[in-house]
């Protein structure tokens, strides 16, 4: 079941001129920061050397490829902070449901064994 999880920010952009889809930029920012990725160059090289993964996962669409390092800078710095809060809190049950039963290894004990 896909989550729209930034269904409460609202588009600052102007529509016309949009490439990106704001659910796709918003999703990679959370995902960077989730994988601690140092700014937004690390987020898009990360996630166009993943592109396939995240979109068979069904996270991304990409419709129109990844977004350089500073279209996430300005996406990410142009949304209301406090929709983006809002979006995060109401959706933060469907998260920690989705990964309930899974292993979340953040150690890296396992690469070790």
């Amino acid at each position: 079941m896909q989550i729209e999880i930034f269904s409460k920010v609202k588009d600052p952009r102007d529509l016309g001129k949009v490439k990106h889809e704001l659910e796709d930029v918003l999703r990679m920012a959370l995902i960077g920061v989730l994988c601690d990725c140092e700014d937004c160059d690390d987020i898009s090289d990360m996630v166009t050397d993943r592109e396939e993964e995240f979109k068979a996962a069904g996270l991304l669409k990409l419709s129109n490829g990844v977004p350089c390092g500073d279209t996430i800078l300005r996406v990410v710095e142009s949304v209301n902070p406090a929709q983006l809060r809002a979006s995060l809190d109401c959706c933060r049950g469907h998260i920690i449901e989705s990964l309930c039963g899974n292993q979340v290894i953040i150690d890296g004990k396992k690469l070790r064994g």
